[in-house]
């Protein structure tokens, strides 16, 4: 009878256990953060667009159709910054109805941009709830980005002499989607405040070597590509770096230390480059003796940003409220006929899309998300968002095309650090509805 009485108290115990251990429910959780892994590391490793943009739409299916993950989306689905991404988005989806020459697919395709963008969002606040996961995305996402480095400098450096074969440059990443050097300095900059906010964390662990070695050679990489706008937002970051690191509660003469062997480190780079061969000039010759073909991209791209400006400034004036539609292209010609497909600068972009009701939206946006930040107990979750919204802020000034787009740099730099604020929902311990118990 004892050992009936025990069976029977164990097959109790076990219908009491079972509810809380929903294993449907933890594939797809698990699932839905493989995808979001692939959708950001993608951009390193992934070879074309497609691949890159698929996983978002498994994302979006997932949300929709499991209901575990549909009660979780509706407690991050909530607040002034939600609110303000859906306008911002729907917005220039819808936007695609005024503009030039649209044709009914190109409408349906925008609208979709909007779902899959804010399908990302709420993914990004309901996977990176659990700090542990957050810091195991942006982990891989570091090491699919040193990767990609790696495999470009393998075709510009020598490993015998170690010299570096600067006919060659700027350089890019040869993988993933890596295929214009500006960007890809942007996107390995946006990679080293992963990488930054790693170091601030209080206690050496994994992360804090993989983080020191990721700066050295992500860093080394972004000066061969000749970005300034990733090298400009980068020192600012460093900057906003330094002051949390002299802000934390503990400071002790081994953090100090360290702190200054990294500023080393850094400075160091900057200064064993010959300046001469990565100087870019502004002034050219007559445009008929220019070979474009010998010109760097970047010396133009960047030569070339208060034309570009002042024809966007006065397109915008043009139609201010609504601006010209999402779908309407962005075409001028340089001194040389170099042809420029967008403004090169986010705001204005905004701007020249959604006029000023869609540059309202981002301001809105942005301030809700500077509030979050503000409000975000300190840890790794406030540094990340602070130091990537910080760095894209300063690299929108001088570069940057529309809001909603497929996956590309836009969705690193800036859905990236928004969505992962939505992962602080009701205070960092709290659970998200569902979370816990499947």
């Amino acid at each position: 009878m004892a050992a009936g009485r025990d069976q029977h108290e164990a097959r109790d115990l076990v219908s009491l256990k079972a509810p809380n251990w929903n294993l449907p429910s933890l594939s797809a959780k698990n699932l839905l953060w493989c995808c979001l892994l692939l959708t950001l590391a993608g951009v390193f490793v992934l070879p074309h667009g497609r691949a890159n943009n698929f996983p978002t739409y498994l994302v979006f299916v997932l949300l929709a159709v499991t209901p575990s993950l549909r009660q979780s989306a509706l407690a991050v689905m909530r607040g002034g910054l939600w609110w303000f991404c859906v306008l911002l988005t729907v917005f220039l989806a819808a936007s695609s109805l005024w503009s030039t020459d649209v044709v009914p697919r190109e409408v349906i395709s925008r609208f979709v941009d909007a779902g899959l963008t804010l399908a990302f969002i709420v993914a990004l606040g309901i996977c990176t709830r659990e700090p542990e996961y957050l810091r195991a995305l942006c982990l891989l996402i570091v090491i699919a980005a040193v990767g990609n480095a790696l495999f470009a400098l393998s075709h510009h450096v020598d490993p015998f002499t170690g010299t570096i074969n600067y006919n060659r440059l700027p350089l890019y990443g040869s993988a993933g989607r890596m295929r214009n050097p500006v960007l890809t300095g942007i996107c390995y900059a946006a990679v080293m405040q992963i990488c930054l906010a790693f170091l601030t964390q209080r206690h050496v662990s994994l992360h804090t070597f993989v983080a020191v070695g990721a700066v050295s050679v992500l860093l080394f990489a972004t000066l061969l590509t000749k970005s300034r706008g990733a090298l400009i937002g980068f020192s600012v970051s460093v900057l906003v770096f330094v002051g949390l690191w002299l802000r934390s509660e503990v400071m002790t003469f081994r953090r100090l230390g360290f702190l200054a062997g990294l500023m080393s480190m850094i400075l160091l780079i900057y200064a064993v480059l010959p300046t001469d061969e990565l100087a870019a000039d502004r002034e050219f010759a007559v445009p008929d003796l220019v070979d474009l073909n010998q010109v760097d991209p970047t010396r133009r791209g960047l030569s070339y940003r208060d034309h570009i400006w002042r024809e966007a400034l006065a397109r915008i004036g043009e139609r201010p409220i609504v601006g010209r539609g999402i779908a309407t292209p962005f075409a001028i010609r340089g001194i040389d006929d170099r042809e420029f497909r967008h403004p090169h600068n986010f705001y204005l972009s905004t701007a020249f899309y959604g006029g000023g009701v869609a540059l309202l939206f981002l301001v809105g946006l942005l301030v809700n998300a500077l509030g979050r930040i503000d409000e975000i107990e300190a840890g790794f979750r406030r540094n990340l968002a602070g130091l990537l919204l910080v760095f894209a802020l300063v690299v929108f000034a001088i570069d940057g095309d529309r809001v909603l787009v497929k996956v590309d740099f836009i969705w690193l730099l800036f859905w990236f650090p928004v969505g992962i604020l939505f992962g602080q929902v009701g205070g960092e311990r709290a659970a998200i509805a569902g979370w816990k118990s499947g």
